[in-house]
This record gives structure tokens, C-alpha cells and sequence, in this order.
């Protein structure tokens, strides 16, 4: 092999490598359960709290008409009590019908949570109208 080409070869291995390992630290970095729920249904996501710190929760509206869920969370297989996580209404997300202009600043038809998980063992999203893009991601 002649020496340039050795060069080349290594200089594209090295440039690969910067590239990738940001990704892959990222990626380790958090776990993330994604599902697509209809009026109805419910999602149970455990939580490893010993190896994360936070719990983003996103709620995208798929409908043309207003959709609504609730979450809720459990620690040692009880649910939180309303003193540790708020009354029902208080965790009931109304999210408009889906908007066609991608381009707003301000979009009401999702919504982002982020939870501290210090004494959760599971993350319950339940959808009572509609039909919602649920996505939940752990993270350091």
C-alpha cells in the first residue's frame, strides 16, 4: 500500500472516530421507550433511578381534534400519593388538535415533563381521548 493512501486510510479512521464516540456517549447516556397510544391504552415505563437522574416525558398530539392523557407514578409498586405528586387535574395534559404550521414557536398540541426520579420505580402515561405520540427518555 503506498504511503498516501495509508495516510488517507488513517486520517479517515480518526475523523470517523470524533464523529461517533460524541453519539455513542450520548446514546448511553439515556433510554428511551417510545409508543404510540389510542384512547384507552397505557404505557408502564420502569424507571432505573439508580442509574438516571431525570425522566423527560413528550406528548405529541397525532389527532385533527383535542386529545388528553394523565400520568402517574409508582415507587415499590404503589402509587405516589397527591401530597408527593400533585392532584389528578394537576397531571391531566389537554393537548390542542395537531397544527399543520411546523414553523410556530409556540405549539400546543405537544408538550414536554420532566420528572426527578428519586423515589419512582415506574412512569405511567394513560390516554383517555385521542391518539398521542408518547415518549419517554431517562436521563443522567
Amino acid at each position: 500500500m503506498k504511503r498516501s493512501t495509508w495516510l488517507q486510510w488513517l486520517v479517515s479512521i480518526f475523523l470517523l472516530t470524533l464523529l461517533l464516540v460524541p453519539a455513542i456517549r450520548l446514546w448511553a447516556d439515556s433510554a428511551t421507550t417510545e409508543k404510540v397510544l389510542s384512547a384507552g391504552e397505557e404505557v408502564r415505563v420502569p424507571v432505573d433511578c439508580q442509574s438516571f437522574k431525570y425522566i423527560n416525558i413528550r406528548l405529541e398530539n397525532l389527532m385533527d381534534s383535542e386529545s388528553v392523557c394523565w400520568r402517574t407514578s409508582f415507587f415499590q409498586g404503589k402509587e405516589r400519593g397527591e401530597r408527593e405528586i400533585g392532584p389528578l387535574r394537576f397531571r391531566t395534559i389537554k393537548l390542542k388538535k395537531k397544527e399543520k404550521d411546523k414553523t410556530k414557536d409556540v405549539r400546543f398540541d405537544r408538550r414536554t415533563i420532566t420528572l426527578d426520579c428519586k423515589i419512582t420505580d415506574e412512569v405511567v402515561i394513560h390516554v383517555d381521548k385521542g391518539k398521542v405520540l408518547v415518549k419517554v427518555t431517562q436521563e443522567k
